[in-house]
């Protein structure tokens, strides 16, 4: 194998799973809810990502083709190798854009199956079900808030206290509740553990999901 090749073969050109875990949705994320909220945001993203690559790289096809028509038939020179050279151009980039969309398709299959895991967790999410942990969760993130601006700077930063001040008057007695001992809230924070993730998810190959989206296209 040519060295370069196998060296870009260990290139991923977006995220680790590690970092599609950890400091994506549990770091963004929160609660539980708000895992699978970030998760959904993530996989909705990837789901068009995936889908505007497949219809770009029929597009790029095409391209490669009208390029060595023109080539091929065209009768000014300097047309001729213009079309010639974007020939080239184009099945150079073809490589990249298969990338792309391959690492492309691996992220939206974690995200999958992360969103996956969740739901079985969370269940049906009525309207009821679905205010309640909104709110679990935004309590969860002003929490941290606070935690993060007394921990980095020992004092309430005006964007987290103008937040809590838009909030329900429920939420917000909650919540200044924990002003009161900010450095209770620190060490709260710093023994949270929000990992609800399970240690090893099913296998799940992209294939099967393929077959999801056209589905879904259909429908």
């Amino acid at each position: 194998m040519n060295k370069l090749k196998e060296l870009f073969n260990d290139h991923q050109i977006y995220h680790s799973k590690f970092q599609q875990d950890y400091f994506i949705t549990v770091k963004s994320g929160g609660t539980l809810y708000g895992q699978y909220k970030q998760a959904l945001r993530e996989l909705y993203s990837r789901y068009n990502g995936i889908k505007n690559g497949m219809f770009g790289l029929e597009k790029h096809f095409v391209d490669i083709e009208e390029q060595k028509y023109i080539a091929e038939t065209s009768k000014n020179i300097f047309k001729k190798k213009r079309a010639e050279i974007e020939t080239r151009e184009l099945e150079s980039n073809l490589e990249t854009t298969h990338k792309s969309l391959e690492d492309q398709k691996r992220e939206f299959t974690r995200f999958y199956q992360q969103a996956c895991w969740y739901k079985e967790q969370l269940g049906e999410l009525t309207d009821e079900k679905r205010d309640k942990l909104d709110k679990e969760m935004w309590i969860y993130k002003i929490k941290e808030m606070i935690a993060l601006d007394f921990a980095s700077g020992g004092q309430l930063k005006s964007n987290t206290y103008e937040l809590i001040n838009s909030t329900p008057q429920e939420v917000k007695t909650i919540v200044l509740k924990e002003l009161k001992n900010p450095l209770q809230v620190v060490e709260w924070y710093e023994k949270t553990d929000v990992n609800y993730l399970p240690k090893e998810f099913p296998k799940l190959e992209f294939n099967e999901e393929i077959l999801l989206l056209k589905e879904f296209e259909n429908e």
